[in-house]
């Protein structure tokens, strides 16, 4: 059962995606959603604590439908996990729906540099995906200096939130997937 907690949650995660965090009024989220002005304040005393919330459910959502699922199949290999976390953030996007870019990097844009409870919760996200993607690289691929796992995993987050940003930009689901493809093709063929 869907709590009106977490139905605010979710409409303002999708207003704040499609619109901006600026141009989502609460009133707007209130209406969407159903729930009670009164409501959405005995649950978060701002529009500020809300959109740190929705912070919390895009990096849930990201590691359960993407993330996780890609990574942690240890009978794959790692140039197939790698290829399995690109496509599958291709998959999320869909230009017909309005629906393509990353949220996160959507609210990093609006928030981070003013709301420092966001930045902070952005940061260790990406900094636990680095983490994880050099461990893998570490562990898998012939890169047996951990400085070069850590350089070849930053430019991997990088390239995968800078695809979903060229995604949105041109509507193609592709600006994830190809260069995705192509970098971990030579970060996997490294020597």
């Amino acid at each position: 059962m869907i709590t009106n907690r977490d139905r605010l949650i979710q409409t303002a995660a999708v207003l704040f995606h499609h619109q901006g965090y600026a141009s989502t009024g609460i009133e707007q989220v209130v209406s969407t959603s159903g729930v009670s002005r009164s409501n959405l304040y005995y649950y978060f005393k701002s529009k500020t604590d809300l959109a740190i919330a929705v912070v919390r459910h895009w990096i849930e959502v990201y590691d359960r439908d993407i993330v996780d699922p890609a990574l942690q199949d240890e009978t794959k290999p790692a140039r197939d996990r790698l290829l399995d976390l690109y496509e599958r953030a291709a998959a999320t996007q869909h230009p017909a729906a309005g629906q393509t870019g990353c949220p996160l990097g959507r609210l990093g844009a609006d928030l981070a540099t003013s709301v420092p409870a966001v930045q902070r919760l952005l940061t260790e996200y990406f900094d636990r995906l680095r983490q994880r993607i050099a461990k893998l690289l570490h562990h898998s691929v012939d890169l047996r200096e951990h400085d070069a796992a850590e350089k070849h995993a930053e430019v991997l987050v990088c390239l995968l939130e800078g695809g979903l940003l060229l995604s949105h930009i041109q509507q193609d689901p592709n600006q994830v997937r190809q260069p995705g493809h192509t970098l971990v093709d030579l970060v996997t063929h490294s020597r």
